[in-house]
């Protein structure tokens, strides 16, 4: 087996030096990564220091089964790399081959109905699942939520204690923070922050993700909704007492005091959809400001004492006839 590998990593080594060579004349290049969903070593003496019983927290991996393959090997990478944590899927009645799981007494799934609405970019059913699956962890006793998606993974085999050590550093006792990722969270896009990966305690997800099934209620034969981050993030905030208004100082006030930022890379986030492009590279964050530019923790941080900046650079991009 490490042969084969071997002779795969040097015929993309070939590859990509060949479509460099290419590139080149274009002033690019191309790198790669490789994302290894084998089971990792759970790393005893690590987590002996983790400062939370890993059996207060469930990981709920959300949405559709379309890769039976990685998701069956990303739930057998979460039993190893992070034991004692409950796993729950939570899917739909009308999945197929649910039977070919390895399934075991910390491995759960739930079913739920489809929506008959999906919403916009499928929000309704993304908000389904992630409830029923909140839920099900709070009528297990659970305290703490990781909540993925069917096709995302976090393969670091710290994962875990990266997100709990850095949820827990920034509760400030007031509001309870959200834990996201810096992908997909944008500094200068308002209210557009990651609903793909979260940690939170089971009381706050409930809140965020609540779900009550819609009633129709369409333009011109769509539902009036708004992309599935604002609009979470906005409902949230609603709840919260606290303005959603379509305005960047709101916006950051929310990022600062609603959220914390841990950055993808540290917990090696992969997601297996639509494009093989890393996360960083699907959004571009080589200039800045720029209307994609992540909110990487270095950001938050920074948005926590000098919110003056960031509106700066927003100005300067309105300047350019930027407009959200």
């Amino acid at each position: 087996m490490a042969g084969k590998k071997e002779l795969l990593i040097r015929t993309i080594e070939w590859t990509c030096k060949k479509i460099n060579g290419i590139l080149e004349n274009f002033g690019w290049q191309i790198s790669y990564g490789i994302h290894d969903f084998n089971v990792a070593q759970a790393n005893i003496g690590l987590q002996s220091r983790m400062k939370i019983n890993r059996s207060k927290i469930a990981i709920v991996i959300q949405g559709p089964i379309t890769n039976l393959t990685l998701l069956n090997k990303t739930i057998k990478y979460y039993r190893n790399s992070f034991p004692q944590a409950l796993v729950i899927l939570s899917t739909w009645e009308n999945v197929r081959n649910v039977e070919q799981f390895e399934i075991d007494k910390l491995t759960k799934i739930i079913f739920s109905e489809v929506p008959k609405y999906a919403g916009r970019q499928n929000v309704f059913l993304q908000m389904k699942s992630t409830f029923a699956g909140i839920k099900e962890a709070h009528n297990l006793g659970f305290e703490y939520v990781l909540k993925t998606r069917t096709d995302q993974a976090i393969l670091a085999n710290t994962g875990l204690e990266r997100i709990y050590a850095r949820w827990s550093q920034f509760q400030n006792g007031k509001i309870e923070r959200i834990l996201t990722s810096d992908f997909n969270t944008f500094i200068f896009r308002p209210f557009h922050i990651n609903d793909q990966m979260q940690f939170f305690s089971i009381k706050t997800g409930l809140d965020f993700w609540k779900y009550d099934e819609p009633e129709l209620q369409t333009v011109n034969g769509s539902f009036p909704i708004d992309f599935p981050e604002r609009y979470l993030v906005k409902r949230y905030l609603e709840q919260l007492g606290m303005s959603s208004e379509e305005n960047i100082e709101y916006h950051l006030h929310s990022l600062r005091d609603n959220f914390v930022i841990i950055d993808n890379e540290e917990l090696e986030l992969t997601w297996f959809k639509g494009t093989s492009r890393d996360l960083r590279f699907r959004f571009p964050q080589k200039s800045f400001p720029w209307e994609w530019n992540f909110c990487r923790f270095s950001d938050w941080i920074r948005i926590q004492s000098d919110l003056g900046w960031y509106l700066d650079a927003y100005a300067d991009l309105q300047s350019k006839g930027i407009q959200y």
